[in-house]
């Protein structure tokens, strides 16, 4: 019924050397990345096995970290460099939910921080315009990731089967994407908005449990919102992209089991 751990833990990330120079001043090498992590939690089951509820905190020592940047020598270019050590801190939980026959609730959170302990001055602003800076937030994480979703088996007869409707939203916070530095050589840091997504499903199951079809509308109320952003307007190349997430879709979904 309840599970504690403990773990210590190691990984790396290779080095190597710029993959795209546009000059031999560009061949520029990078050491591996490596990580230590320490996490503690527990795993529970409650109330007689209908709710499931997990929490982890972790502590996460970086070394060498590796990040790209947009400036080196005869800049622009597109390098990776190793931008120094850091520390990152979070805690995970989650929940899954029977209580009630045919009622189903499930949620998760996470919550995480970043800072730099020290700083490679070769990829630091601002002798290095696009580099980093130490109270850069973390780069490609938000700091905050919420999801939560509620479902209900309604019976309709031993000849019929059963129909379950769902709900469920996420939310992410904003995303830092890098540094952007103006035709002033001022720089900016620039974020992907946060957001929130909702999606709904309507599922029929018939009464041998080998076949259902559903219907589903994902991203409900066609959120307009980035997955990434790329901003080239501080390397001189006159151009900011992002890749926008996938509008409202509907889909019909047919199982059987064999």
């Amino acid at each position: 019924q309840l599970l504690v751990y403990g773990t210590v833990s190691t990984g790396f990330k290779g080095g190597g050397t710029n993959p795209r120079p546009f000059n031999i001043g560009q061949v520029i090498s990078f050491n591996p990345e490596t990580l230590t992590n320490y996490e503690a939690g527990f795993k529970s089951d409650l109330f007689d096995r209908h709710a499931r509820f997990n929490v982890s905190v972790f502590y996460d020592r970086y070394k060498n970290i590796q990040l790209p940047v947009l400036y080196c020598p005869d800049s622009p270019c597109a390098a990776t460099l190793n931008a120094g050590n850091g520390i990152l801190k979070g805690v995970e939980a989650s929940l899954f939910a029977t209580q009630i026959e045919g009622l189903q609730i499930d949620g998760a959170a996470s919550y995480l921080t970043e800072k730099f302990t020290s700083v490679n001055p070769a990829a630091a602003y601002p002798s290095n315009p696009g580099g980093v800076a130490m109270d850069d937030p973390p780069i490609g994480t938000p700091q905050w990731k919420l999801s939560g979703g509620i479902q209900y088996e309604i019976p309709l007869g031993d000849k019929i089967g059963s129909l379950t409707p769902r709900i469920d939203a996420s939310y992410e916070g904003k995303v830092y994407a890098g540094p952007y530095v103006d035709a002033s050589n001022v720089r900016h840091r620039t974020f992907l908005p946060a957001y929130t997504i909702a999606n709904v499903r309507i599922t029929w199951r018939n009464p041998g449990d080998d076949l259902e079809a559903s219907l589903e509308v994902t991203n409900l109320f066609n959120k307009y919102y980035f997955l990434t952003n790329f901003d080239l307007r501080g390397a001189g190349e006159g151009f900011d992209k992002g890749q926008p997430a996938r509008p409202r879709e509907f889909a019909v979904i047919l199982r059987k089991k064999f």
